[in-house]
Parts: structure tokens; sequence; C-alpha cells
């Protein structure tokens, strides 16, 4: 079994592009900083509101493929 920074690791390796959101009630500090400066990935801090999900969504699928 592996946690979310794990399988997040492991997908970058796998696909640089791959789009990914992430969503926890508690990560530290210097991880949140890692993971949400990658271009195809979001990051939501639980509880979040249903619009939130929806621009984090929105805006993965505008951003398909592209490195910004």
């Amino acid at each position: 079994v592996m946690n979310g920074s794990e399988a997040y690791t492991r997908i970058r390796q796998a696909d640089e592009t791959q789009r990914v959101l992430l969503y926890s009630g508690h990560t530290p500090e210097s991880k949140l900083t890692e993971l949400i400066g990658h271009p195809h990935t979001r990051f939501l801090q639980k509880p979040f509101r249903e619009h939130e999900i929806l621009e984090a969504i929105g805006y993965l699928l505008k951003h398909k493929g592209r490195n910004t």
C-alpha cells in the first residue's frame, strides 16, 4: 500500500503531463509546496466547496497537454 505522495511521485514518473487533482485535510507544508508547484496539478484543502472543485477540474481540463 502506498500513500498519496508515493502515488503522486509514480504518476509523475510515468507521465509528466498527467493531470492530477489532490485533496487532503492535512499535508506537511514542504510537501504541499512541491506538489502544487507543478502546472498539471491542483490541490484542494478539505473541506472544500463545490465551486472550488469545479474550478480545479475546469483548470485541469483546459490545460490538457500544455506545460503551463
